[in-house]
């Protein structure tokens, strides 16, 4: 390939001839300067011109004839660089002697920059036997950068040597040509094949497997496998090759035939280590066919044993494999050896040793069902063998086990008997070791000498029985502590507390009680003689101690023991309760408060409660306690921060119960905790003030609302009482049922909407009676009545009784004529004075009670009779005559007149 580039060349001389006389001006260069010229006349009107130009630009050369330049004079001459094949550089690894990889690609690099204009020519070949017999041309791409250098890229298909040539200009530059070697892209000594398709115990006829191609550092190149059979047919199935991109690949494939297979591996066509593999190819392994038959789980020592491994049907490789391990896990010589059938192998072994051997049989490297087994070789029962040894058959102390150990080994088998005598019964505990030895311990609850029996097959061993000693030991430990003493406690008081010490052996009890403060308690302790103690603590301040009881310098059991004194008064009936101490419900910038009720103590107060209220922050919240002098105190703060708060709470300085009080204060509010009392819920009247209160105390911070709803509009007003609470007032104008809401935090409080019917204002001083019935005229069991305005003294409940004379209720009736007045009737059944009350709204109206006379039904005096009939001058006789009479004043009664003639 080539790259052509023509340019002209600096300081190369440059010549032209002129046909006839002239003028030449000297050429000049782009900057203004002259050059020199030489001129030859030839001759018959030709001169030759020549001049070296100095510097790569445009000159300028003029021609003039008879001071007139000729045509296309002035002329403009462009010089080139030149060519410089010394100065062309050839760079990069593609020409690098060593480093090259096969059918990997590299490059190199071209720098024209300083060699001027020219061609670049590159050829690269190989030498003869590296692609071919012959040399041969290699491809390659030369990209033309934009700095007058090139890029050389090609690809060494083979390993071998190279030839690269580099000509500027037609020429050699310096290092014309260049030989590097390429090596093979990989080296197949350095791959790697392992994985349960090419183990040496072979594989199963028809079970699919695999193998692993590890090629780490062996370069690039293909993998391939081929597997030949003993048969012409394929040898597998399912083959595949599975590059894995981690510089290895799985090989898969399911044998077809069985007997040896070999597979070769190659990598890159060359053979890979230990490749062709020769693998083994079995029909299916089943080890449920491998029977073991004749294994005896007791045998005798010293004995020939044998038993026998039938894998009929089995399938695999056929390998059969025994290991025995004796009691002492070391090895045991057995003998596998084929039996008639090759499918049957007997195993001999003879156990040298007493006790439990472990047998593994083994079929292609596989456990049998039930592998391993185990056997148990025993020697007959020699009770002369068998030895004790340990300190429990010495000696011991009371309340510890008394250990030993019986060892059987060489003594055979037989049954071992046990028994501890001495001064009470000992709890004896006996474990097999597994190695012919067994561990024995009791436990010995008394002081005194103790027999130890060992029987082996009911004959006492050597040395038996074994006299042991048991001694009593110092034991803090057994030390006991009860009394009241340990369980309360009150300042000033004796608190009694038992110790004893009799099964703890010698040594000196000492007793100190201090509180947490650092007083000590007053303590006393008395000998009893009999190994117990009488100890009494008297503390001087209340809150909590702690007791230290040693016996010997040690800390008997349980102690140190912490007790909680109480104060000299007894503070477990104080109560405390209410929204402030609650653990839930307390806002932040809203008052709470809560109820120390210390009437157990005290009926009449006085300055005994104490509180402190601790926050999250570790400051402190001011609180109010108001004494009510009852024995009961109103305690009242206001929590800033949110999170939780300590509150303490303490009867002179002694904690009450449950204190600290744990209380979480959070943001927001809660409605159910507000509530709103007063008559102005129940009821109201128009045109007058109608109060209540709405108390927000421990309900948090939220908008109160309030607004009443009914017949008619309602004046109302708010005041904040600065306590938690509000005094509200609303003015209704006429009566009827008003809705009373009360929202906080934009929720209705418990109760809301309140029904609230409004009423006229009562008057009974406007209540009117008029009528008969009250006036002077009455008389007795004479129907009587008289009339109640109420029409102008608003609306309530009318009372109306009549009394007689003698204290006697009479009937009264009072009819409602809806419009304000009432009927009433009653009628008296006595003559004599009589009380006639009128309540309205449960008060007496003006005048009442009314004092009526009754008077008798009839009063003949009353009577009055006048008229021409009674003249007393005398009637005409045969005329008609008449006058009247005037009953209205005598009340009721039967008329009758008579008139006679005398």
């Amino acid at each position: 390939r080539r790259i052509n580039a023509l340019r002209k060349r600096v300081l190369r001389e440059g010549r032209f001839s002129i046909n006839a006389s002239l003028h030449l001006c000297p050429p000049q260069d782009a900057e203004g300067g002259p050059i020199n010229v030489q001129i030859k006349n030839k001759g018959e009107g030709m001169s030759h011109c020549a001049y070296t130009p100095a510097k790569a630009v445009k000159h300028t050369v003029a021609i003039a004839w008879g001071g007139v330049n000729v045509p296309n004079s002035p002329f403009r001459v462009g010089i080139g660089q030149g060519s410089h094949p010394q100065k062309v550089k050839v760079l990069g690894p593609g020409v690098e002697r060593t480093g090259l990889k096969a059918n990997e690609p590299t490059h190199f690099t071209v720098d024209c920059s300083e060699a001027g204009e020219g061609d670049v020519s590159v050829g690269i070949k190989c030498d003869a036997r590296v692609v071919s017999d012959t040399e041969e041309d290699i491809e390659f791409d030369i990209i033309t950068n934009p700095n007058d250098t090139f890029t050389v890229k090609y690809t060494p298909p083979a390993a071998g040597r190279y030839t690269i040539k580099v000509l500027f200009a037609g020429q050699e530059i310096p290092i014309g040509s260049f030989r590097v070697k390429v090596d093979p892209s990989h080296d197949a000594s350095k791959v790697k094949a392992e994985g349960p398709g090419l183990t040496k115990t072979g594989v199963e006829l028809g079970k699919p497997t695999h193998f692993t191609v590890h090629t780490k550092g062996a370069g690039k190149a293909p993998v391939s496998a081929r597997f030949s059979g003993t048969a012409k047919a394929d040898a597998v199935d399912d083959f595949e090759i599975i590059d894995n991109y981690d510089y290895s690949h799985t090989v898969k494939y399911t044998p077809l035939q069985q007997g040896k297979m070999g597979i070769t591996v190659t990598y890159g066509g060359d053979p890979i280590p230990k490749s062709p593999f020769t693998i083994d190819v079995a029909y299916p392994l089943d080890m449920s066919k491998v029977l073991i038959n004749g294994l005896e789980n007791r045998v005798e020592v010293s004995k020939d044993q044998q038993f026998t491994i039938n894998t009929k049907g089995a399938g695999g490789q056929g390998k059969v494999d025994v290991k025995m391990s004796s009691p002492s896990r070391k090895p045991v010589t057995c003998v596998v050896e084929p039996a008639a059938s090759k499918e049957v192998s007997v195993v001999r072994y003879i156990p040298k040793e007493e006790g439990v051997y472990t047998v593994e049989v083994m079929y292609d490297g596989n456990p049998t069902v039930g592998s391993p087994f185990t056997v148990d070789a025993t020697l007959p029962p020699d009770p002369s063998k068998v030895k004790a040894h340990g300190p429990g058959l010495k000696g011991g102390l009371v309340g510890k086990p008394a250990e030993f150990i019986i060892d059987t080994k060489g003594a055979g088998t037989g049954g071992l008997g046990l028994t501890v005598d001495g001064p009470c019964e000992a709890k004896i505990e006996c474990s097999d070791n597994g190695d012919g030895t067994c561990s024995v311990s009791y436990l010995p609850n008394e002081a005194g000498e103790y027999l130890v029996n060992i029987l082996f097959e009911d004959v006492i061993i050597p040395g038996s029985p074994f006299k042991a000693d048991i001694t009593l030991p110092f034991d803090p430990s057994k030390v006991t502590v009860s009394g009241p003493g340990l369980e309360r406690a009150k300042v000033g008081e004796a608190g009694l507390v038992n110790v004893d010490c009799s099964k703890a052996g010698p040594g000196e009890l000492t007793l100190e009680m201090v509180s947490d403060a650092g007083v000590q308690a007053e303590t006393h302790l008395q000998d009893n003689g009999d190994g117990t103690h009488t100890a009494s603590c008297i503390p001087r301040q209340h809150g909590p101690h702690t007791i230290a009881l040693k016996y010997g310098g040690k800390s008997v059991p349980n102690f140190p023991a912490h007790l909680k004194v109480d104060p000299a008064v007894d503070i477990s009936g104080v109560k405390v309760y209410g929204p402030g101490v609650e653990k839930q419900g307390v806002f932040c910038d809203a008052t709470t408060d809560f109820t120390v009720d210390a009437g157990s103590l005290t009926k009449v107060g006085g300055n005994h409660v104490k509180a402190s209220i601790t926050n999250p922050s570790g400051a402190r919240t001011d609180c109010l306690i108001k004494d009510n002098g009852d024995g009961k105190y109103d305690v009242e703060y206001t929590p800033f921060e949110k999170g939780m708060h300590s509150i303490d709470v303490t009867y002179d300085d002694a904690p009450v119960m449950n204190s600290p009080f744990i209380v979480g204060v959070t943001e927001g509010c809660d409605p159910s905790r507000v509530s709103a009392v007063g008559p102005g819920l129940q009821e109201g009247l128009t045109n007058k003030p109608n109060k209540f209160s709405v108390i927000t105390r421990g309900a948090g911070i939220g908008g109160l609302g309030i607004t009443v709803e009914g017949t008619s509009e309602a004046k109302m007003s708010c005041k904040d009482n600065k306590d938690g609470s509000c005094s509200v007032e609303y003015i209704p104008y006429t009566p009827g049922d008003y809705d009373l809401n009360i929202t906080y935090g934009g929720q209705h409080i418990p109760g809301s909407p309140f029904k609230v019917p409004v009423k006229d204002v009562v008057n009974p001083t406007k209540v009117q009676c008029t009528g008969p019935g009250l006036s002077s005229g009455v008389r007795a069991r004479v129907p009587q009545s008289f009339t109640v305005d109420c029409s102008k003294a608003g609306i309530a409940l009318l009372e109306v009784a009549v009394q007689g004379p003698r204290g006697i209720i009479e009937p009264v009736g009072v009819i409602d004529n809806g419009d304000g007045t009432h009927a009433v009737c009653y009628t008296p059944s006595l003559e004599g004075p009589y009380s006639i009350s009128v309540r309205y709204g449960g008060e007496d109206i003006p005048r009442s009670p009314f004092r009526v006379r009754v008077l008798p039904t009839h009063d003949a005096s009353k009577v009055r009779a006048s008229g021409p009939g009674l003249n007393s001058a005398g009637v005409q006789a045969s005329l008609p005559v008449e006058f009247t009479i005037d009953a209205k004043d005598a009340g009721e009664g039967l008329l009758s007149v008579h008139v006679t003639d005398q």
